[in-house]
């Protein structure tokens, strides 16, 4: 990216609707966890290597994270399922 496109205090521009791709710092602010939360889970999220830099693109993190909530979604109702279940046996 120019420095023309980056922000008037030299940073890259913080609305995702520009953004390509984040470093991991980056989405665990635009996700609201810690880095470390981030790298943890990393190995499930699409991304790839620049050099030493890691990059995440954004339209990779946001597929991931409605895939994550989709399987949540879906695992509550099963154990609301598997609770009624039981409950009507026991």
């Amino acid at each position: 990216m120019s420095s023309r496109q980056r922000g008037s205090s030299g940073e890259f521009p913080s609305d995702l609707s520009v953004r390509m791709a984040l470093r991991p710092r980056e989405a665990a602010e635009a996700l609201g966890v810690s880095e470390r939360t981030i790298r943890e889970v990393l190995p499930e999220i699409p991304h790839t290597h620049l050099g030493a830099c890691v990059v995440i693109p954004v339209h990779s993190l946001r597929a991931w994270l409605d895939k994550k909530v989709s399987q949540d979604a879906r695992g509550d109702v099963s154990l609301e399922i598997l609770e009624l279940i039981e409950s009507k046996q026991g």
